[in-house]
């Protein structure tokens, strides 16, 4: 049997750095965090968070809270399973979700506040249905979990998260106090 092989022609060479500009330290700048420190600090900050999950197609509720419980389950004690997943189940309507259905997600600055509302588009008008509402500490915190901790199954997900945080800062820093 015959093999093909890509032929690899070497690139050429950029122009070389002087070898003291590569020594650059790994941390430039000591007191700024990282990435992890600032995921782990958004997930723990007492504030009012809130996220939407905004649904493209149909997608029944036993395709849909599978998912959600597979995230949730890895962040709470097994003691605590059947809590998370009854909250993944009452996250989704009986009949699925539409497309353009919204769920938002708030979490509280009390730290153990979790509500889930739904927004569907019914004739054209936008009704909201609330979902539940969640009093536990360890749920609030293992919930925000699956978006912001290292464990995430969607690390993508929390940068786009965090995209608009600059500018949420920047806002409240220039609001009148």
């Amino acid at each position: 049997a015959t093999q093909l092989r890509p032929r690899c022609r070497r690139a050429a060479q950029p122009p070389t750095i002087a070898p003291a500009a590569r020594r650059v330290p790994r941390r430039a700048a000591p007191n700024l965090a990282s990435r992890a420190q600032v995921y782990r600090s958004l997930q723990g900050a007492r504030a009012t968070k809130v996220l939407t999950f905004r649904f493209a197609r149909y997608l029944p509720k036993a395709r849909v809270v599978p998912a959600f419980e597979r995230a949730l389950l890895k962040r709470v004690a097994p003691e605590r399973a059947d809590e998370a997943k009854q909250l993944c189940s009452d996250l989704v309507p009986d009949g699925g979700l539409l497309a353009d259905d919204e769920i938002g997600v708030t979490y509280r600055d009390d730290g153990a506040t979790v509500e889930a509302a739904l927004r569907r588009r019914r004739g054209g008008a936008l009704e909201t249905t609330p979902l539940f509402t969640r009093s536990d500490a360890e749920l609030w915190s293992a919930f925000q979990g699956c978006y912001f901790d290292d464990k995430t199954a969607a690390p993508q997900t929390r940068v786009e998260l965090t995209r608009r945080l600059p500018a949420l800062l920047d806002s409240r820093a220039a609001a009148p106090a």
